[in-house]
């Protein structure tokens, strides 16, 4: 599978930020900074998010401030 961004990944999944931040106890505006690379997001937010959108760990790219 080709790799897709955390924003990519959450419209296949078909959720708004504001669906996946009240998942996993965050706020929209945290969901959103994750998705463009204005913060970095921690490992098990990370997982969780894989989780909720089902998709492995390895199909997902990080903006490049992460790295």
């Amino acid at each position: 599978m080709q790799k897709i961004s955390l924003k990519e990944a959450r419209l296949h999944a078909g959720l708004t930020q504001e669906e996946v931040a009240r998942q996993i106890h965050r706020g929209r505006q945290t969901i959103e900074a994750w998705e463009s690379g204005k913060r970095v997001i921690d490992a098990v937010s990370f997982l969780l998010l894989c989780r909720i959108y089902q998709i492995d760990i390895d199909n997902i790219f990080l903006p490049c401030e992460y790295v």
